[in-house]
């Protein structure tokens, strides 16, 4: 159990140490769909957890600001699944309609209690309030024991 503690602190402080290269511009270069994937290959490599990134219709880049958001709510999700889910694997789809981003976050791990507001920790109103600024709309279902599933729909 030590050691597994360990692991996964030392994957928390990656994934910290990726976010902020990306703050710096490293997102502005390679994109989002690229940084979520350099994410997802990090994290892969503690083989804790296995994290498939999978996009749809996201053929040309976004505005900054919102790849910036996006980077970061899904950053969160994925720092939140490490810390609490216990989860095997983490599934990240991003789907491009139109003027509309979908994005679903889904974990096979323990899941948690959605009608107990106490289950919100901060990192999950972050995630809140920046699809409010994104002007979105997002929907947890989880069930103890039985995963969880963030839906986000943001327009764009």
């Amino acid at each position: 159990i030590k050691k597994v503690n360990e692991l996964l602190n030392n994957t928390i402080d990656e994934v910290r140490r990726i976010s902020h290269n990306l703050a710096s511009g490293v997102l502005e270069k390679l994109g989002l769909i690229h940084s979520l994937t350099a994410l997802a290959d990090t994290i892969n490599q503690a083989n804790q957890i296995k994290i498939n990134i999978m996009s749809y219709g996201i053929s040309e880049r976004l505005p900054l600001q919102k790849e910036i958001k996006i980077y970061r709510i899904v950053q969160e999700l994925t720092s939140n699944t490490l810390k609490h889910a216990r989860a095997e694997e983490l599934n990240i789809q991003l789907l491009k309609e139109k003027e509309m981003l979908y994005i679903t976050v889904e974990d096979n791990g323990v899941g948690f209690d959605t009608t107990n507001t106490k289950s919100f920790g901060l990192g999950l109103r972050n995630v809140k309030a920046l699809i409010h600024k994104l002007e979105g709309n997002i929907n947890i279902d989880s069930n103890e024991k039985s995963g969880t599933t963030i839906n986000m729909d943001i327009q764009i």
